[in-house]
């Protein structure tokens, strides 16, 4: 387990749809980055967290075009159920493909908590 103040970096890889996917966390204090994909590229990179002020979730994309919502989407979603900062970079263009990244990352979450933020 880390230590207050330390970042760390948690990779792993997931076969979905035959395609190997590939997860890369950067661990910090009260958030994370997360980069999820096939080939090494980011194509995109969106950032959300709680607001303050509300249980709203406030989300915006910072890289990438903007019709590619998938980084947004997953962001927003991370964001409200770790209640961290969440800067996320998805990586896939298949629906499926982003769908079971999904599932495999909240499953490796829920397993390595720890492994993905401090709080």
């Amino acid at each position: 387990m880390a230590g207050v103040g330390e970042i760390g970096v948690h990779s792993f890889m997931e076969t979905i749809e035959e395609e190997r996917v590939h997860f890369h966390v950067l661990r910090l204090k009260d958030s994370f980055i997360l980069w999820i994909g096939t080939e090494l590229n980011m194509k995109s990179l969106s950032v959300a967290m709680k607001s303050r002020t509300s249980d709203e979730v406030i989300s915006s994309q910072l890289l990438g075009p903007t019709n590619d919502i998938a980084s947004t989407a997953m962001a927003q979603r991370l964001a409200r159920k770790t209640g961290c900062q969440c800067f996320v970079s998805v990586s896939l263009t298949n629906q499926t493909l982003i769908q079971g990244a999904e599932a495999a990352l909240l499953a490796e979450l829920e397993s390595n908590q720890s492994l993905f933020y401090i709080s």
